[in-house]
């Protein structure tokens, strides 16, 4: 297992959804400064299985490489699959949805959960920031901060930095 460790992060949340949010299965961070969060990420059958965990509120998905007419990313959020390209601009990694299904059902891109996602390096720091959204109701959560990756041992463990 890959460790990663970022010293605090900012998460915002849509208040109107708030309620809708903290039942499970969906989870979304609770909103706060100063947030710690933990993430790690392992291959299990060629995919990588993401565990974000904000204050002990754990988030977790699955990423693989898309094939053929699914080239790019493949990420799967329980019963969500969303397709999606990383676009390097200006030194910034975005993130774009390309298409998606729930059950298996497409659904129309122009109703894709999105926001500005992206990534980066700046200072030293690999530094994210994520919005999730819907069409018509709007953003859902944001969060961003920094991350730091964990230096490995001898055998190759990974094992989380000191902040």
């Amino acid at each position: 297992m890959r460790w990663w460790r970022t010293a605090r992060a900012t998460v915002d949340r849509a208040k109107q959804h708030c309620d809708a949010a903290d039942r499970k299965p969906v989870r979304i961070p609770r909103a706060g400064r100063d947030v710690p969060v933990k993430v790690s990420f392992r291959l299990q059958d060629g995919r990588e299985i993401w565990r974000r965990e904000f204050d002990g509120r754990v988030m977790q998905s699955t990423q693989e490489e898309g094939r053929g007419a699914s080239s790019g990313g493949v990420r799967a959020v329980r019963a969500v699959l969303l397709w999606v390209r990383a676009v390097l601009d200006n030194g910034r990694l975005n993130i774009v949805v390309r298409r998606w299904t729930v059950f298996g059902i497409p659904i129309p891109l122009a109703w894709a959960p999105g926001g500005d996602a992206h990534e980066r390096v700046e200072d030293g720091r690999f530094n994210f920031h994520v919005e999730i959204g819907l069409p018509l109701i709007g953003m859902i959560v944001r969060y961003r901060g920094w991350l730091i990756p964990c230096a490995a041992d001898r055998s190759g463990n990974f094992a989380p930095s000191k902040p």
